[in-house]
């Protein structure tokens, strides 16, 4: 899936590098109102900044929006007897150049590479553009290398830099480069996509959009039925375990928590979304326990387990410290036991037993 959304990122740049007919090249950029916006007053300025920076969170549109900005400032350069239609691709793209790595390093020989490219005379428009995908993966040699760059562009070449991660980029660079964050997408935003362009049925797009994190990579991530499935396989064997309280052994837990032995990218993925699960049906059974009205059960689920507030809240310090701990490369497998075994042993806390199951 992670594959397929990097070719959709190129075929958007592709398509909207040589073929124009939309009369809005920024109509596929969902939910980025200020950064369009911004875009769009450069965009009618004689003079354009060199270099710009775009940041947020992953799967909000910012490598799409780049591949628009960057093709449409070439485009505007052409002479005006030039016919962008007919060209061949080939001649856009010795004008436009997308460097995406993927999660790989961005090494300084394809920085060196790259400023090559960008001395070289445009090809058939009064301007080149580079976009740098996923700059966050710069080593610090290549950053420096394309550092001097940005102290010293080409005259007639601009430099998009793509970034999740905003603090991980040099600060020297920062300061070279304007800014245009991407927000997260809203909820009601993805939920509505997930039902008009992936067929998801209403409560379904609900679920997934509440773990999305405002991401629509995430969302078509989960929007996956065999992991929509395993997640919901995964959440409801957790609260079965805690349903058990005292009685749950420490065989089913394992047997659980070993469906992360393998720490590949869909097992990060499943395991944070399904912490993130895990989060929203505490907070849930706390809602629950103070009796505030109208809560809603997550992916469902029929009915939430009784525990005090206090139990509650330890339960979402817990989950949240372990989500906090994922940037660390912590070991999946050891973790999800832990926050199983840590949150059984707080509902069978002495003074605060084990309570029957309870409906809202």
């Amino acid at each position: 899936m992670i594959s397929a959304l990097r070719r959709l990122g190129a075929w958007a740049f592709k398509r909207i590098g040589y073929s124009m007919a939309a009369p809005d090249i920024f109509s596929a950029i969902i939910g980025q109102t200020e950064a369009i916006e911004i875009l769009s007053r450069f965009l009618g300025r004689q003079e354009v900044p060199t270099s710009f920076l775009f940041y947020g969170p992953e799967g909000t549109g910012k490598s799409m929006t780049a591949a628009a900005f960057a093709s449409e400032l070439v485009r505007r350069a052409m002479p005006e007897k030039s016919n962008l239609l007919s060209l061949p691709p080939a001649s856009v793209l010795h004008d436009l150049t997308v460097l995406d790595k993927g999660r790989d390093r961005i090494k300084i020989d394809e920085i060196q590479d790259l400023i090559m490219r960008m001395n070289l005379k445009p090809y058939q428009s009064g301007r080149k553009a580079v976009v740098i995908n996923n700059a966050e993966n710069l080593t610090k040699e290549a950053a420096n290398c394309l550092l001097k760059t940005l102290e010293e562009p080409p005259a007639v070449t601009h430099i998009v830099l793509v970034t999740r991660n905003l603090n991980v980029i040099l600060p020297t660079i920062r300061s070279r480069c304007i800014k245009v964050r991407f927000h997260r997408l809203s909820e009601e935003t993805i939920e509505r996509l997930l039902v008009e362009k992936q067929g998801l049925e209403a409560e379904a797009a609900r679920q997934i959009s509440l773990l999305s994190e405002g991401s629509m990579a995430n969302a078509l991530q989960l929007a996956d039925k065999e992991a929509y499935a395993e997640l919901r396989k995964l959440f409801d064997s957790a609260v079965k375990l805690w349903e058990q309280g005292p009685k749950a052994s420490a065989r089913g837990i394992m047997d659980l928590a070993s469906e992360f032995d393998k720490p590949e990218e869909r097992e990060k993925l499943l395991f944070t979304k399904l912490l993130d699960i895990l989060y929203l049906y505490w907070r849930d059974v706390m809602a629950s326990s103070l009796g505030v009205p109208g809560v809603r059960t997550v992916l469902g689920l029929p009915r939430y387990i009784s525990a005090t507030a206090g139990q509650a809240q330890r339960a979402l310090n817990l989950i949240a410290s372990v989500r906090d701990d994922l940037a660390n490369n912590v070991n999946l497998r050891i973790a999800l036991e832990y926050v199983l075994l840590e949150t059984g042993r707080l509902l069978a806390a002495p003074g605060e037993p084990h309570a029957p199951l309870g409906r809202n």
